[in-house]
């Protein structure tokens, strides 16, 4: 099965309906004493004969399939079918981007089954029990449903593979619609903007949450069809995510552990991403596919550029914290290359040639320092524990 063509289709759904249909009157209950409570807690009385109003934005995206299967699964199929197998059939899917989460009454309840919550529905071409894993339900005709019409058969043999494969073209889709979104976002990221665009954090968090994929039922195993086509879909096992340098494939993107803005040439994920969509960044955590931001990361860095002080000090916090082996230490001492003072014409110090730090207090301090002494500049923003817990740095003494 091929994914050959999509189209994606904007629409708009206005309800108008009197409360009373959608007001469940209350329980009869025998017992006085409940009867006494019930009409202590009676609820305010609402106006039945009122007009509602309700709104939904929605978009469906639909995918046309092309099939092509040997002639003895399509006899197999046929005899179990009673009819052939298809050679072209649609996917259809109806989800939900966050502007139009927003603009839409989702609370309402007359839309409670049409704006997917924390997952969708399998149709086929009626509603089944069958949930999709993810934020979206899924329409797709050509799957094949259990004798009882509920749910999807895959415990048949050859139905099994007939379902399974069209399940993993649900999970490229879904794939298609998460890059178009990510995009989306990334022509409207503005790099000249220093602060975080909270207007797009919250779109990507949104898209990461309605594609992170939870337990199916009644079949788990649908799950596992979709959510294996849906992170395999790219060549090199990437996905693109929105950082402090724009939408970057995950492969170049690192997640910070702690502090680390002196990377300034590393894309970052957003610690507000990594908390909104935290079930999306453990799966990608867990698949090797996101990694954490670690000593190889800054030694590359390190390689590349020089360091202001402001990152000076923020990088060597970051050392103080990691506790990394001396070796490691040693190297990323060696290739921190400092500028004190006014980066055009400041004072260069190699963190290599450095073995002192000077305690304000103990010795005059307005005098000049030979380059082993780390700047006052840098000193002053660490206890003197900090400072000698970094290698080979001790004391400054006049003899």
């Amino acid at each position: 099965m091929q994914l050959i063509s999509a189209t994606l289709q904007p629409i708009q759904i206005k309800a108008s309906y009197l409360a009373v249909t959608q007001n469940a009157p209350a329980q009869i209950t025998n017992s006085s004493f409940k009867k006494l409570f019930a009409r202590l807690n009676a609820p305010v009385p609402v106006d039945l004969s009122a007009q509602k109003t309700a709104i939904a934005f929605l978009r469906i995206a639909t995918a046309k399939l092309s099939i092509s299967i040997g002639s003895k699964f399509a006899a197999e199929f046929e005899r179990a079918q009673k009819k052939p197998p298809p050679k072209e059939t649609k996917l259809s899917m109806l989800c939900i981007s966050k502007a139009e989460y927003d603009a839409s009454t989702h609370n309402d309840p007359v839309f409670q089954e049409l704006i997917p919550r924390k997952q969708g529905r399998v149709y086929i071409g009626f509603p089944t029990h069958q949930s999709t894993g993810f934020g979206g339900h899924v329409g797709a005709p050509a799957l094949v449903p259990t004798v009882e019409r509920e749910s999807i058969d895959l415990a048949d043999p050859q139905l099994r593979v007939w379902n399974g494969e069209l399940l993993g073209c649900v999970g490229a889709f879904a794939r298609v619609l998460y890059n178009l979104e990510m995009e989306n976002i990334s022509r409207r990221f503005n790099p000249k903007v220093q602060e975080e665009d909270v207007v797009l954090l919250d779109e990507a968090i949104h898209l990461l949450n309605l594609f992170t994929f939870h337990n199916t039922t009644p079949s788990a195993k649908v799950r596992q069809y979709i959510e294996e086509t849906f992170f395999s879909a790219s060549k090199d096992s990437s996905i693109l995510l929105l950082t402090n340098k724009g939408v970057k494939s995950s492969n170049l993107v690192r997640l910070a552990s702690r502090d680390l803005s002196f990377l300034t040439g590393t894309p970052l994920l957003s610690e507000k991403i990594a908390s909104g969509a935290k079930g999306f960044v453990d799966r990608l955590k867990e698949g090797d596919i996101l990694k954490l931001a670690g000593w190889e990361d800054v030694k590359k860095e390190l390689n590349s550029r020089t360091l202001s002080e402001t990152h000076a000090v923020q990088f060597l916090r970051w050392l103080i914290l990691e506790n990394l082996p001396a070796d490691r230490q040693r190297q990323l001492l060696g290739l921190a290359v400092v500028i004190v003072g006014d980066e055009t014409n400041g004072k260069i110090v190699n963190l290599a040639e450095v073995k002192n730090f000077v305690v304000p207090g103990r010795i005059p301090v307005d005098g000049g320092f030979p380059l082993s002494v780390l700047p006052l500049e840098i000193t002053k923003t660490f206890s003197t524990r900090e400072l000698e817990s970094l290698y080979h740095f001790s004391h400054f003494a006049i003899i």
